[in-house]
């Protein structure tokens, strides 16, 4: 009686816990751990399994899939919900677990998630034909291993389900084959996501009060003057390329564009089309990788109407790599002259610049901006040409300004 009413109990703090973070607890029956390891284990495998004791955990269940007797997630289609199932391994140090996986659901929200003693060692995602991966032990010991389809709180792609079979432990040589038979991808050690369409030009909004930094995350944004953009991305030690993504609209697995340094997508560019890279599902703007890419500079202009349209403080954009530019304004004997004013044109407009007491006058220009400079004034006793040009740009960024002293 009184484990009765402890049950009661705990269902009933469980169905309220549920109701405060809108999940549903679960409605289908569990099945015997006879029945789940039968449909769990491989031929040779003698694991027993178990599904959770956690009423707010959903079932695993024995199915049939591509005529394949395995477990599969009963949480179909329920938001904000996980189904799992549990074993006990006892390994040595070298022992492998080995196991065949199919994954059908939304890729990089929805998740298959392969946890050691409730640590997540591997994560699929997407859909995943049926495929073998092994797990490691590095020490002996005793490990609760769980398979979990974890679903985000909104939407479904596919079947929306997880499948695993022909699980087994292997040890010796059986365990390095099987290690040995994992997938292999470029291995990293920063994340990072580049454009790498050679016409490509950086530029950098104005953003004195952060907001695109709270919108968009620490992005890049680039002019790209095509109709589509190639990206390369990097991963950092540790993040896994089967649960990472690149956010385009839809998500896609990083993987699947593994390459021999790293990872390289090909997307279409729309009037502004805006890609991240997600190393897990719970990552925040600032674990994130963002570029923001344009196929002209007339649509950055409409991405900057849209901003300020929107209440966002960004009066301008302008080409990123800046270079130095510097003017020596001298007389006709090579003295330095402070005091000289210029008219400075680029395309931000006319801006007025004095000589210091060097004769110097600085300022900067974007990559492929040319600065148009003319002397509008000079100290008393000082005569200049008005209606002479300097060409200021990348390539010539610096120029002598000559001015006549009157003599008498």
């Amino acid at each position: 009686m009184k484990r009765t009413m402890l049950m009661l109990l705990v269902l009933l703090l469980a169905a309220g816990l549920a109701a405060a973070e809108g999940m549903l607890l679960p409605s289908v029956p569990r099945a015997e751990e006879a029945q789940l390891s039968e449909a769990a284990n491989a031929p040779q495998g003698d694991l027993a399994f178990h599904n959770p004791e956690d009423p707010m955990i959903w079932p695993m269940l024995p199915a049939e899939e591509d005529g394949f007797s395995c477990l599969t997630s009963a949480n179909w289609g329920v938001d904000n919900s996980v189904s799992a199932v549990y074993a006990l391994v006892e390994a040595q140090a070298g022992d492998a677990l080995t196991f065949w996986y199919k994954t059908s659901c939304e890729t990089g929200f929805d998740l298959m998630q392969v946890c050691v003693d409730g640590e997540v060692v591997k994560v699929f995602t997407g859909e995943r034909a049926w495929a073998q991966y092994t797990v490691a032990f590095p020490a002996a010991g005793v490990y609760e291993v769980s398979f979990r389809y974890s679903k985000d709180t909104v939407a479904a792609a596919g079947s929306d389900a997880a499948y695993v079979r022909d699980v087994q432990l292997l040890t010796g040589d059986a365990a390095a084959q099987a290690l040995a038979a994992n997938p292999v991808y470029p291995a990293g050690t920063q994340r990072t996501l580049t454009v790498a369409t050679e016409a490509a030009r950086e530029i950098e909004f104005s953003d004195p009060t952060f907001a695109l930094t709270a919108l968009n995350g620490l992005a890049k944004y680039y002019i790209v003057d095509d109709e589509e953009v190639r990206l390369h991305a990097t991963l950092a030690a540790g993040d896994d390329p089967d649960g990472a993504v690149i956010r385009a609209g839809e998500a896609y697995a990083v993987a699947s564009g593994a390459a021999q340094d790293g990872y390289d997508f090909t997307f279409p560019l729309t009037q502004w089309s805006v890609f991240t890279l997600v190393p897990c599902v719970d990552s925040g703007l600032m674990d994130a990788c963002t570029v923001v890419c344009f196929p002209s500079e007339t649509a950055a202009d409409q991405y900057l109407a849209m901003l300020q349209a929107s209440g966002y403080p960004v009066d301008m954009w302008r080409y990123a790599g800046l270079t130095a530019c510097e003017i020596t304004v001298i007389d006709q004997h090579g003295e330095f002259l402070p005091g000289v004013e210029i008219s400075l044109q680029t395309w931000e407009g006319v801006a007025p610049l004095v000589s210091d007491a060097e004769g110097r006058i600085a300022f900067a220009v974007s990559p492929g901006e040319t600065a148009v400079v003319r002397i509008v004034g000079a100290p008393e006793g000082y005569t200049f040409d008005p209606e002479r040009l300097w060409i200021l740009d990348a390539a010539t960024p610096a120029a002598i300004i000559d001015v006549t002293r009157n003599e008498e």
